[in-house]
This record gives structure tokens, C-alpha cells and sequence, in this order.
């Protein structure tokens, strides 16, 4: 079963931002559910998904498939 790998790019930009909860790269197998939780404290930049190593498009609902 193929297994993809999620993370979050957190590009800094002026300003003093943090993860206030660190996000965790994520394992899954096909067609199975995961979790992605971070926060992101004082945002100035961009905060992007990845997955497998490409960006993901941006999503209305926080919800990937």
C-alpha cells in the first residue's frame, strides 16, 4: 500500500511568528484518515501543506482528501 508523506512549510516573513503547536509530518496509508493539527502564532507569512513534497492547492474546508 502506497504511503504519502503530509507536512507544513511555514514561511517567515517580518514579524516574530512561531508555531504555538508544532505540526508533526504525518504517515498514512491509502485511503486512510489523518489528523494535521498546527497553530501558528503573530502570522505575517504564508503557511503551506505539502504533500509528498508538493504544494497543495489552497482549500476552502480543512478537511484534504
Amino acid at each position: 500500500m502506497p504511503v504519502h508523506f503530509l507536512s507544513l512549510l511555514l514561511v517567515v516573513s517580518a514579524g516574530q511568528q512561531y508555531f504555538r503547536v508544532q505540526p508533526h509530518d504525518t504517515k498514512v496509508q491509502e485511503g486512510g484518515e489523518a489528523m494535521l493539527e498546527c497553530e501558528v502564532a503573530m502570522l505575517a507569512g504564508a503557511v503551506q501543506w505539502t504533500k509528498d513534497g508538493f504544494a497543495l492547492e489552497e482549500l476552502s474546508s480543512e478537511e484534504l482528501r
